[in-house]
């Protein structure tokens, strides 16, 4: 019995069990996640095999494949280095004004800074023991770039998708990771190329892939679009006064200063009055209108408009009867 009764205040003497911990990734589990299946992707047509993975494809080969090997040649062709850095620094200052003009001019603008940049590659094509001509090839791979355009391409192409709204943005996206991608990818594509045929081999590449992307700009839509919308829009659609929105102008407002031979009656002041109040149901939120009887010196009573806000007023006053 002595046994049992000390086991018994052994077992009451024991703490109580301490609560059992939760971590953070426990509560991951009550987390509700959305159904992947309601997120709209990207239709695989066409437009977007040429938008979001050919075109930001040949711009990153483009962007990348002369990045590990044109310090190597200039070395092997006993060229200055630095003249290697001053066709770098010229090009990447261009890039700040072709990049201005077209933001300016709009995407259309980047055909030709793209013909630019395939002339400068053929001359190396042609030339490539000539020091000129690598130095014009460097300065046009650094100036004329198509990458804001690209970008500026995908974004118009599933901008006006009338079922999501997120088109846009997922096809900027998956242009810029191609990109990247590639951009990559051609580093080392362009190191293996300069061990096997040097850089005329390199400079072919250069000249495929400038090539392919101009002729892919060409055939884009949204370059004939801002080609069409900046040299034949219609002006005057921006210049439109907001006053005609409802057929009636700033002219059909005014009124024409009295003939001298003629005073203006009660009768007609009243016809204005009414004609007034006409237009304030007329024309909600325009400037008000504010009739003013005048009185000049002649004695003759004359009514005039004018603009004020925020409240209406009209007030007319008699000329004196004559004695």
């Amino acid at each position: 019995m002595a046994a049992d009764e000390s086991g018994t205040e052994k077992a009451m003497a024991a703490p109580a069990a301490e609560p059992e911990k939760r971590h953070w990734f426990d509560e991951m589990d009550e987390i509700e996640w959305e159904d992947d299946g309601d997120i709209e992707r990207l239709p695989c047509s066409l437009g977007y095999v040429i938008t979001c993975l050919l075109l930001p494809f040949f711009n990153g080969c483009i962007n990348g494949f002369a990045a590990s090997s044109v310090g190597l040649y200039f070395k092997d062709m006993d060229w200055a280095l630095w003249r290697l850095g001053l066709a770098l620094l010229v090009g990447f200052s261009m890039r700040l004004i072709t990049q201005r003009i077209q933001v300016r001019f709009g995407i259309w603008s980047a055909l030709p800074m793209a013909t630019f940049h395939l002339i400068g590659a053929i001359l190396a094509v042609l030339f490539t023991a000539e020091e000129w001509a690598i130095f014009t090839e460097i300065v046009c791979l650094c100036a004329f770039d198509s990458s804001m355009a690209i970008e500026g391409i995908a974004y118009d192409t599933f901008k006006d998708d009338p079922e999501v709204t997120d088109m846009a943005r997922q096809a900027t996206s998956t242009s810029l990771g191609v990109f990247t991608v590639s951009m990559a990818l051609a580093c080392t594509a362009g190191g293996i190329i300069y061990d096997a045929y040097r850089w005329q081999g390199l400079s072919i590449f250069h000249c495929s892939c400038q090539g392919s992307l101009f002729l892919l700009l060409l055939i884009s839509p949204t370059c004939r679009q801002s080609f069409m919308a900046y040299w034949f829009g219609d002006p005057d659609e921006e210049d439109v006064d907001d006053d005609d929105d409802d057929g009636i102008s700033m002219k059909d407002l005014q009124v024409q200063p009295n003939s001298p031979n003629v005073s203006p009656t009660k009768s007609s002041a009243e016809e204005i009055k009414r004609e007034a109040n006409a237009l304030e149901q007329k024309l909600p939120g325009q400037s008000d209108l504010v009739l003013e009887d005048v009185e000049d010196p002649s004695g003759v009573s004359k009514v005039s408009v004018s603009e004020e806000a925020p409240n209406r007023q009209v007030s007319f006053s008699e000329a004196p009867e004559a004695a």
